[in-house]
């Protein structure tokens, strides 16, 4: 039982399971085949998908976190810009609010540059990155993703989107519907053994990194 159905089913149930295993059943034996279902991969979505730094409706990271609950995710990664505090008690009602819709806190998200030719532009953004990884310490949460670039260098989204796509090998965008059915593969039996792996879905951009 994971934490999400504990949550759901309560104490009844916990009580239920308890008196049934103090009557005592047979157990497998050694050479029996146990034929549980493999479990699939654990699956998490980004505060930022819900945002977008636009859906002002959706800027709450609490509001995220029950909306990735009700989706059936089973963690959430939070971006720090999305933030509305940084103080303690916030930081706590976040964890409390994950915990109680059964969600881990998986990830912290960050956004800064290092390719700024101004050293102390560069050393700002490094004690920014140290601020998050203390961040993420005080919300338990075991990892951090930084998302770095020369931010600003086109000004306009649809121009930077045009670029984008025409660089990459595919010359076009992906779409909603492909982003989508790589995430059905992961969440299925098929890709129950797929673990370690970077997907990229960009028409093969990353290459030309």
């Amino acid at each position: 039982m994971d934490r999400r159905l504990f949550l759901a089913t309560g104490t009844a149930t916990v009580l239920s399971s308890a008196a049934t295993l103090s009557r005592g059943r047979p157990s497998l034996s050694a050479t029996e085949p146990n034929h549980s279902p493999t479990r699939g991969n654990r699956l998490a979505v980004s505060t930022y998908s819900f945002w977008q730094f636009r859906r002002n409706d959706l800027r709450d990271i609490g509001k995220c976190i029950d909306a990735a609950a009700e989706m059936g995710f089973d963690g959430v990664e939070i971006l720090h810009r999305q933030m509305e505090s940084e103080e303690n008690g916030y930081l706590q009602s976040l964890k409390r609010r994950a915990f109680s819709s059964g969600l881990d806190l998986c990830g912290f998200s960050t956004h800064q540059s290092f390719v700024s030719p101004d050293k102390t532009a560069r050393d700002r953004n490094i004690e920014h990155t140290q601020h998050c990884i203390e961040l993420a310490y005080r919300l338990g949460i075991p990892t951090i993703r930084v998302n770095t670039g020369g931010w600003g260098t086109i000004k306009d989204f649809d121009e930077l989107m045009e670029k984008v796509s025409s660089r990459a090998p595919a010359r076009r965008l992906v779409t909603i519907e492909e982003v989508g059915a790589a995430c059905v593969f992961l969440a299925c039996d098929y890709g129950a053994a797929m673990t370690g792996e970077t997907l990229y879905i960009d028409g093969g951009y990353h290459i030309l990194a």
